[in-house]
């Protein structure tokens, strides 16, 4: 229960960072904007809710404002990580939708100290099976895919085009970071080759870093695994440094966020990037608009555009894919009711597919039915996650839609 006299007695004894992070929760006044649309943007009641786990479970601990009491609870002392905790903690996508409307009101950011909590649940040796194996897999393999570091390369392999330098060995203006997911996973491989093609076709000086690629750590961020992410943060900022390139392309929204937004967080510690570092959108973009890539054929489809949490709310990306889409003669672009910021999370991230997979298929279904609602023929978005979670949600749910990456529609008119 909450009470006045407890938390200013804490305020005298708590280490200064505990007390900002119980600031935050006590900033929490349960509004309930991190539940839903923003009142001028609600389009309907049926897509009003934002909150994937909030509206599986239906009960106030799931949501972010009963995280948040949950939260101070462990601040103060008076809830241990027990088995309930651990599962109120980590029912969270991090999608930062509670997050974005939180900070346009009371700025508690509960996303922020649901995340803190997570990191202390880990190194108070609190590990979910399913994560510890995803640590496994990055000790054993460099990723969390559990393939061998030679998968990096078996997609360059069975490319036909030529030109995809080893940025290891050659000179290059442009870094491909390619991610674990597009870079070992066979079903994702795709958005790889696609990215590949549509740099070549622009006649971009690129290479990968192949077998030598590290993890970016994001996923090991989201489980609250800090030690792990900056290890790998550590090693990357040293290695992207050393290389000389000019910009760092990445068609992965998680690897993007985590370069982007939190590496330079670490900047004190690890030194700075010195490339500039975008999503693949953002460059395509940009070759668009400077005429260095000729979109040469028409699409006669219909899409509708999902925006990833990672680039979407995390990093701001909102505009350059829709200006992508938009630049490819034939398309016919239709928004779902709930875009942009207010975009629907997929189910996929922050740990949550691995560990609750029933729960972010249920999510991913909910998103392919407000797709549905567009009249579109493909749903397309740029995240390596949302594709796997929303090809398999358009596969369970028996839906028309066809899945694709914007790479991938791309690659077929360059």
């Amino acid at each position: 229960m909450f009470r006045l006299e407890k938390v200013l007695e804490a305020f005298e004894k708590l280490p200064a960072e505990d007390v900002e992070w119980l600031k935050k929760t006590i900033y929490c006044m349960k509004c309930g904007f991190c539940r839903f649309v923003w009142a001028e943007n609600t389009p309907s009641a049926e897509y009003a809710y934002q909150c994937p786990a909030g509206e599986h479970w239906k009960f106030e601990p799931y949501y972010a404002s009963g995280k948040m009491e949950i939260c101070r609870e462990l601040l103060l002392g008076n809830l241990d990580y027990t088995d309930k905790v651990m599962e109120i903690l980590y029912t969270c996508t991090t999608c930062g939708n509670c997050k974005e409307n939180c900070n346009r009101a009371v700025k508690a950011s509960p996303m922020d100290v649901i995340q803190e909590m997570r990191r202390r649940a880990f190194a108070a040796g609190k590990v979910f099976p399913s994560h510890r194996r995803l640590i496994e897999g990055l000790k054993n393999y460099g990723n969390p895919w559990f393939q061998p570091k030679a998968a990096r390369e078996k997609w360059v392999k069975e490319m036909k085009e030529k030109g995809i330098k080893n940025a290891n060995k050659e000179k290059v203006k442009v870094l491909y970071y390619v991610g674990c997911t597009a870079g070992v996973d066979p079903t994702m491989r795709r958005v790889a080759v696609a990215t590949s093609k549509v740099l070549l076709a622009a006649g971009v000086d690129f290479g990968i870093l192949g077998s030598e690629e590290v993890c970016c750590g994001s996923i090991y961020r989201r489980i609250g695994d800090e030690g792990t992410f900056r290890e790998l943060a550590e090693k990357n900022i040293k290695r992207f440094n050393e290389l000389g390139v000019d910009t760092i392309v990445t068609a992965c929204a998680g690897c993007a966020r985590t370069i982007m937004t939190e590496y330079p967080e670490l900047a004190d510690t690890y030194g700075e990037i010195k490339p500039r570092v975008v999503h693949v959108v953002q460059f395509v973009n940009e070759l668009i608009k400077d005429k260095k890539l000729e979109i040469k054929k028409e699409n006669n489809i219909h899409v509708t555009y999902h925006d990833p949490c990672h680039i979407g709310r995390h990093v701001g990306i909102y505009e350059p894919p829709r200006e992508v889409i938009n630049a490819i003669p034939g398309v016919k672009l239709t928004e779902m009711a709930r875009n942009r910021d207010f975009s629907f999370c997929c189910g996929a991230g922050g740990g949550f597919r691995t560990q609750y997979l029933d729960v972010a298929l249920e999510t991913a279904i909910k998103r392919v039915k407000e797709a549905e609602e567009t009249g579109a023929d493909y749903m397309i978005s740029t995240c390596p996650f949302c594709y796997q979670n929303l090809s398999l949600g358009i596969q369970e749910s028996k839906s028309r839609l066809q899945f694709r990456d914007l790479t991938e529609v791309l690659a077929e008119v360059v």
